[in-house]
C-alpha cells in the first residue's frame, strides 16, 4: 500500500534531524543514479533507433508521450549521456550523487578526458554556482582547467 503525501510527510517529521538527514541522502542518491540511467537508456535508444521501432517519429515524441519528459529535460538528459560517455569520472560521481546535475551540466560541454580530474576535484568542493562562474571564466579566457584548488 502506497502512503499519501501526508501520511509521508507525517512520518518523515518524526524523525531525527539525524535520521531525516540520512534519508534525504538515500532519496538523492537513488535520484542521482535515475537521473543517470535514464540518460543512458535515452541515448541507448537512439543509437537503436528503438523509438522508431515502436512507432515514434522523434526519440523527443517518444520521451514526451512516453517518458513524461518535456525537451527541455530530455535534450539535457541525452547531452549529459553523450558527454559522460568519454568521462568516466564524471559519470560515477553523478550516478553516486556526489554531483548534482547542476554541476554536471555546467561541465559537460567544457570537460575533456585530460581535465577530467581536475574539474572533478575542484565541483566536489564548490557550489553548483562556483562551478559554474569558473566555467564562464574558463571559456571566456580560453583557459580549460581551474585554478589550483586552495585547501584552507
Amino acid at each position: 500500500m502506497t502512503l499519501s503525501f501526508q501520511e509521508t510527510l507525517a512520518g518523515l517529521a518524526g524523525l531525527s534531524a539525524v535520521r531525516l538527514d540520512t534519508k534525504s541522502r538515500r532519496v538523492r542518491q537513488k535520484l542521482a543514479n535515475a537521473e543517470w540511467e535514464m540518460s543512458v537508456c535515452l541515448l541507448a535508444m537512439v543509437r537503436s533507433s528503438g523509438f522508431r521501432k515502436l512507432g515514434y517519429a522523434t526519440i523527443s515524441e517518444y520521451g514526451e508521450k512516453v517518458l513524461n519528459l518535456s525537451g527541455k529535460k530530455l535534450a539535457w538528459l541525452l547531452g549529459t549521456a553523450h558527454a559522460l560517455e568519454h568521462l568516466p569520472l564524471l559519470s560515477e560521481a553523478f550516478r553516486e550523487g556526489k554531483v548534482g546535475w547542476g554541476k554536471v551540466r555546467a561541465l559537460q560541454s567544457l570537460v575533456t578526458p585530460e581535465t577530467e580530474h581536475q574539474w572533478l576535484d575542484f565541483a566536489l568542493v564548490n557550489s553548483t554556482a562556483e562551478v559554474s562562474k569558473r566555467v564562464a571564466m574558463s571559456v571566456a579566457t580560453n583557459i580549460i582547467c581551474p585554478p589550483e584548488i586552495n585547501f584552507i
